[in-house]
């Protein structure tokens, strides 16, 4: 029989409809963290990852260890910083043309 909700969690939980995609997606990683960490099969929180998806997208546990990875990783620093992002995504618009093709000096 599972316990109800914390009043903590439920309070949690109402907030976050409130919250942006960044906040959302970072609570994500870290329950997905928290829960590989607690034991909890990574295919058993894809499932429920799925089940929840707004937009119907399979998670896979693959996935889920992914979230895990970055997580752990993320406590020590960021993986990607702003300005390495901004770089990749500017040459790749500046790689790619209009049609989507791959453009050679």
């Amino acid at each position: 029989m599972t316990k109800p909700a914390s009043l903590i969690d439920s309070t949690k939980d109402a907030i976050e409809k409130f919250t942006g995609a960044t906040h959302r997606a970072g609570a994500s990683v870290q329950r997905a963290y928290a829960l590989v960490e607690a034991g909890v099969d990574p295919a058993v929180a894809a499932l429920q990852m799925s089940k929840n998806s707004p937009t119907d997208f399979g998670y896979t546990p693959e996935f889920v260890r992914g979230l895990h990875a970055l997580y752990r990783d993320c406590q020590s620093k960021v993986v990607i910083t702003s300005a390495q992002a901004s770089a990749l995504i500017d040459d790749q618009n500046a790689g790619v043309a209009s049609d989507g093709n791959l453009v050679f000096g």
